[in-house]
């Protein structure tokens, strides 16, 4: 399903798949997380000291490039993808509680690249009507 800039993919990923990006992200998300949020640049920068975590952002990397990702971005813009490590970020959401939501944003205001860029985002449980994920703004 396409909107304007908008591609929306489901099912675009088995259980085993989200499960094995779960299982990175948990085993580091402790270690590091402020306010909900787990920035892997962090995890990249302490690698020296925390060898365990970088493993796990290891493996997050490697489950990123195995991924359509970088498919879907090169049958788009024509061309090779990078994934850009100071961006990419883990949030944790409790369901029964608005204080770990993040309000509305646009991604692209922060990011300092030039370029084409993809935002992807991959919810780690099962999200719906009765457990809401992302609202977004279409332009009309």
């Amino acid at each position: 399903m396409r909107y304007g800039f908008f591609q929306l993919h489901r099912d675009l990923f088995e259980d085993e798949e989200i499960g094995r990006l779960r299982d990175a992200c948990v085993a580091v998300f402790p270690r590091y997380a402020e306010n909900n949020k787990l920035s892997m640049a962090t995890v990249f920068h302490n690698r020296a000291e925390d060898p365990e975590s970088f493993t796990q952002l290891e493996e997050v990397l490697k489950w990123f490039w195995a991924s359509p990702f970088p498919g879907i971005f090169h049958a788009i813009h024509k061309e090779v993808p990078a994934l850009m490590i100071d961006l990419l970020s883990v949030r944790y959401h409790q369901r029964d509680s608005s204080a770990s939501h993040v309000g509305w944003h646009a991604d692209a205001n922060f990011m300092t690249a030039s370029g084409p860029m993809m935002v992807c985002w991959v919810p780690l449980d099962s999200v719906g009507e009765t457990a809401p994920g992302l609202e977004f703004c279409l332009p009309r």
